[in-house]
């Protein structure tokens, strides 16, 4: 079997083409990634105010004190002071940039609002656990045990929540919300994919296959396996491209240690977990994601005989696929999400928010329940193929039979 694994890695998937696809790409990928930098953060618009804010960072990074968030605090203040003076020249020596209005938005963006979010959070954290509990009870008295099992554990999810210091999470929070790579990634997917089977029915190759002893149902396995490590390898590519990309641009640094509800997007994240782990998690849930639809690409592109057509449906079905995740993203309806393996690709629109979907009863976090989704489908996908693929018809003495077809 890791013969024949090996031979459909070869054949389909370890080719000039596909390397060439890659690297470029990848360039593409990076390309997008610095274009993103220069055009979103505020350090990037200049050296004086990137050469500010590193000084700046550098005094009050680190562990969050009441006296620094006073500082920070007063120099905001006193900038919308001297700004609210509309005769007053913006332009002094004095100020931290030399533009007293880039002053403000340098410290609005990278420091003030960053920071009053990181030191409140303790607090809003606590009102919801003390919310959940009151609620709890209510539930209880009521006799309504799906709501009460439901708020206890908000409740206990939510307990202890705290951040205890500030880092810049910029790159971060947009690296979360950076999809330009799945784009590529599923590009790249459906190229490899739609010649699965098409390079060996375009010479009938598949027909011939049927009087050797590992044709078949063998065959049809190696092909299933090889795909996957073929989805597993572009999936975990792209992600290191994109943590290199955002790495070499905005810069990670020690933010990757802070609790994932540090960035204000994910302030009430269904899951305790630090950066760097959330990072983790969200590649293989993407890894997840790519491989049941791989495998329904892979359904699709056994009917057809040459590349174009599965290439072809399999866009038109992952279109359909993002237009429904797009069309409930933003829904409270959690279960309309789960069904569509696309969630796990943005699966931040799992993870970000704590929804729940009734399942026998029991309250389950929605993105545990589209992983047993996503799992189960591609499962599904799997043994179609398996009981789809044509039998072996190998007998010795007996293969002129098949040549005679």
């Amino acid at each position: 079997m890791k013969r024949l694994v090996r031979f459909e890695l070869k054949k389909v998937f370890l080719r000039w083409p596909m390397l060439i696809i890659l690297v470029v790409f990848s360039l593409v990928d990076l390309y997008k990634i610095n274009n993103l930098y220069q055009t979103g953060a505020v350090v990037a618009e200049s050296d004086t105010m990137k050469s500010a804010y590193l000084e700046l960072y550098e005094e009050y990074k680190g562990e969050i004190t009441t006296e620094k968030a006073q500082d920070i605090v007063a120099m905001y203040r006193e900038v919308e002071d001297l700004l609210s003076d509309h005769t007053l020249n913006p332009y002094t020596e004095d100020s931290i940039t030399g533009n007293l209005y880039n002053d403000k938005r340098l410290l609005e963006s990278c420091f003030y609002e960053p920071m009053e979010y990181l030191y409140t959070y303790k607090n809003m954290a606590t009102k919801i656990v003390q919310s959940a509990s009151e609620n709890q009870e209510l539930y209880t008295e009521v006799g309504n045990e799906y709501e009460s099992k439901k708020n206890s554990f908000i409740a206990e999810l939510y307990s202890g929540r705290s951040i205890d210091e500030f880092y810049t999470v910029t790159g971060y929070q947009f690296y979360f919300y950076y999809d330009f790579s799945a784009l590529l990634a599923i590009l790249t997917i459906l190229y490899g994919l739609s010649q699965v089977f098409s390079r060996d029915k375009e010479c009938s190759m598949d027909m011939l296959l049927l009087t050797n002893q590992n044709g078949g149902t063998k065959t049809m396995v190696a092909k299933v396996m090889a795909s996957s490590i073929f989805l597993s390898v572009i999936t975990v590519w792209f992600a290191l491209v994109d943590y290199i990309g955002f790495s070499l641009t905005f810069g990670m640094g020690k933010a990757g240690s802070l609790p994932v509800y540090a960035v204000a997007n994910f302030a009430a994240a269904s899951v305790s977990i630090t950066l760097n782990q959330y990072l983790v998690v969200s590649t293989l849930c993407k890894l997840l994601g790519f491989w049941t639809s791989g495998m329904l690409f892979l359904v699709i592109a056994q009917i057809g005989r040459n590349a174009l057509i599965p290439f072809v449906c399999d866009a038109v079905l992952f279109t359909g696929m993002v237009a429904a995740g797009m069309r409930w993203s933003s829904s409270s309806n959690a279960t309309a999400k789960v069904w569509n393996p696309y969630s796990l690709l943005t699966n931040r629109i799992l993870f970000g928010e704590t929804e729940f979907v009734n399942l026998f009863g029991t309250p389950v976090l929605s993105w545990m329940v589209a992983i047993m989704v996503a799992f189960s489908i591609g499962l599904i996908a799997v043994l179609m193929l398996l009981v789809s693929c044509d039998k072996n018809k190998f007998r010795k003495g007996a293969c002129y039979e098949i040549v005679s077809i």
